[in-house]
């Protein structure tokens, strides 16, 4: 598995002049007569897979400033399009200065972008003459990580073609950090922060490539059904964020469920509620009643599949979590009457020495695990 290198590394065959395009990108881009700034937002020829808000733009207006911009935050959500170009650059920013952003180029991945606070630009491919590329730019970051605000590509001696052609499955996943990729890439350095979350070597992302479908990532780190890993009164929990385009409370951004109808709707919750101790029954088991009769609503033609997750287990004896969250899960779908809703047990996934988070090779086999159910289930 390919893991994320800094913007400045030259390992794939488009890096090995992309270290000197970034060095000379400022004073050579503002002087080329054949550079064409697109707006990302509302491109045609750019698909967006995975939620997103779309603000207007907010700073010192420029000739070139788009009128509105992307505002991401969940892990996973792509851009795709074609690039018939010598260079193409992004202008983007973050709120926190943590954002990262994997590129990949024909399938390939290439490097990763580390997001200031400062609106800059950054480099995505370089080539000695006008080449065409298909290019994904996938938010990398978790949730919490960073709201990363796209305004614009600029392409050198070319423009944006036909965007390729999605995929006509479409698969929805509900969870917390370990649905949002968190520590999966942290490696030998055990770099569980920044850069160890790895929203394409998550168990959802890898299921949409072996299933050849779309997948959106609604996941937030530390959060459940009715409470957070450290019961934080004030956190989002997941009826909440799933209503939401950014899962922050303080931000007015409704998502419009009609944008995107899955087939397969997977929601892996019940860890953090577990972690501060057994959550009460009725409290727990009602609130996820009334969450899967929301995303029933809203998502009618959905196989709506619950499970409790990966890290869940009987390891103390006097708090058997696997057990109890199962038999709750049990009751879920025994009092929600959604003809639609199935319970899945999970396999258990230790992680390591370093995390107890999934690792990489786990979320593979958690990938597996879902592909032959979700192949069954819906004949696909």
């Amino acid at each position: 598995m390919l893991h994320a290198l800094k913007h400045n590394c030259c390992s794939h065959p488009i890096l090995k002049v992309l270290a000197f395009a970034y060095v000379a990108l400022n004073a050579t881009s503002s002087n080329a007569s054949e550079s064409n700034a697109v707006a990302i937002a509302n491109n045609p020829n750019i698909h967006v897979m995975g939620r997103s808000l779309i603000n207007a733009y907010e700073g010192d207006a420029k000739s070139d400033s788009p009128s509105e911009v992307i505002k991401m935050s969940y892990p996973g959500v792509t851009l795709l399009f074609n690039a018939l170009a010598k260079r193409v650059t992004l202008t983007a920013r973050s709120n926190s200065g943590r954002g990262r952003i994997d590129v990949v180029i024909d399938g390939e991945f290439s490097h990763t972008l580390d997001i200031s606070k400062e609106l800059n630009t950054y480099p995505i491919t370089y080539s000695e003459t006008v080449a065409r590329h298909q290019v994904q730019l996938v938010n990398r970051s978790e949730s919490w990580q960073s709201i990363n605000e796209l305004h614009s590509l600029t392409l050198e001696q070319g423009a944006l073609a036909s965007p390729p052609k999605l995929p006509s499955r479409n698969i929805l996943v509900v969870g917390d950090s370990v649905s949002c990729g968190a520590a999966v890439s942290r490696g030998a350095q055990c770099d569980t922060k920044i850069n160890g979350h790895d929203a394409r070597s998550s168990y959802g992302y890898k299921l949409g490539e072996k299933l050849d479908a779309n997948v959106h990532l609604v996941c937030f780190g530390g959060r459940g059904i009715i409470r957070s890993w450290n019961e934080n009164p004030d956190d989002i929990q997941a009826p909440a964020f799933f209503e939401k385009s950014l899962p922050f409370e303080n931000i007015d951004a409704p998502w419009d469920h009609a944008q995107y109808q899955p087939e397969a709707v997977i929601v892996s919750l019940g860890t953090n509620d577990f972690n501060p101790g057994i959550p009460d029954r009725r409290k727990f088991v009602s609130a996820y009643v009334q969450f899967v009769q929301r995303i029933a609503q809203v998502h009618p033609k959905a196989m709506i599949m619950i499970t409790e997750g990966a890290m869940l287990n009987n390891g103390v004896p006097e708090r058997q979590n696997k057990t109890v969250v199962q038999g709750y899960l049990s009751e879920v779908v025994e009092q929600a009457n959604v003809d639609s809703l199935v319970y899945e047990k999970a396999n258990h996934y230790p992680g390591d020495s370093c995390d107890p988070h999934p690792t990489a090779k786990q979320h593979e086999k958690m990938a597996q695990d879902l592909e032959q159910s979700l192949r069954q289930r819906l004949n696909w």
